[in-house]
């Protein structure tokens, strides 16, 4: 999956401030957790509902604002991101 996400402009996220950015990856991520609960009670557990990619894309665009409102330069989120998927690997999650 190759998203391109774009943050917010710089004037909301001054707008938020630095204590609500930081909360909202967490906010989104309860969100996440409530949606997939609903999946579970009522559809499909292997088709996630809109409701479910819906709130994960909106935690990935809260995490997105927030290293934006950090100052994170994309190649360092980028950079990053590669770690990761690198251990991902070496731990057998691919």
């Amino acid at each position: 999956m190759n998203l391109t996400i774009k943050p917010f402009s710089e004037s909301f996220l001054k707008s938020e401030g630095a204590k609500a950015m930081a909360l909202k990856p967490l906010e989104e991520a309860a969100e996440i957790y409530g949606a997939w609960q609903q999946d579970l009670v009522v559809s499909d557990p292997s088709r996630p509902s809109y409701d479910l990619v819906y709130e994960t894309v909106d935690c990935i665009q809260a995490c997105v604002n927030l290293l934006e409102f950090m100052g994170v330069p994309e190649e360092a989120v980028e950079a990053m991101y590669r770690t990761v998927e690198s251990r991902n690997k070496q731990r057998g999650r691919y």
